[in-house]
């Protein structure tokens, strides 16, 4: 891991790369990833909605891996991960995550396999719940229609910040 001239935007981008010695047989598979950089914590607040943002550039196809690229934070872990693995140019990525308790949050950039990735404009913003919106329900009331889920708005209304917006419209 470095921080590499080669970025977006700014002076320097963070790239991650990972390829065998000179000489050598790349091994079949890896048994864990060789490069993985974790960023220092943030402090988080229950009912904060945390929007991670940044770009990444995959200058090389990610090999001896089915994982290739991960970034995950430590609110899902990397079971909630996005994941890259095809060379690509600069790419936007973004995390939308709901705190449901207070304490801290790191986010993770993970190299699982051989191959170059770089990371820049890493952002993360906590957005503060609406002093107005109500409570969150104590328990879920189905659709109508019988229905599990029956369309986007259900979804944005599980996140204390959007209920209010979608209630005034």
């Amino acid at each position: 891991a470095e921080l590499f001239p080669a970025r977006r935007e700014g002076r320097y981008a963070l790239r991650l790369w990972a390829f065998p010695e000179a000489g050598t047989e790349p091994p079949t598979a890896l048994a864990r990833s060789p490069v993985i950089v974790t960023s220092p914590p943030l402090t988080v607040r229950a009912g904060q909605i945390v929007h991670i943002s940044g770009w990444l550039h995959l200058a090389t196809p990610i090999t001896r891996t089915p994982d290739g690229v991960l970034v995950y934070d430590s609110l899902s872990g990397p079971a909630g991960a996005i994941r890259f693995s095809q060379a690509t140019p600069w790419q936007r990525f973004e995390l939308i995550r709901e705190v449901h308790a207070s304490g801290e949050l790191t986010i993770t950039c993970a190299l699982s396999g051989l191959g170059e990735v770089r990371f820049d404009d890493l952002r993360v913003i906590a957005h503060e719940p609406r002093a107005d919106s109500p409570p969150p329900p104590v328990a879920e009331q189905p659709p109508a229609d019988g229905s599990r889920w029956s369309g986007p708005i259900d979804l944005l209304e599980r996140f204390p910040y959007f209920r209010s917006r979608t209630q005034r419209q």
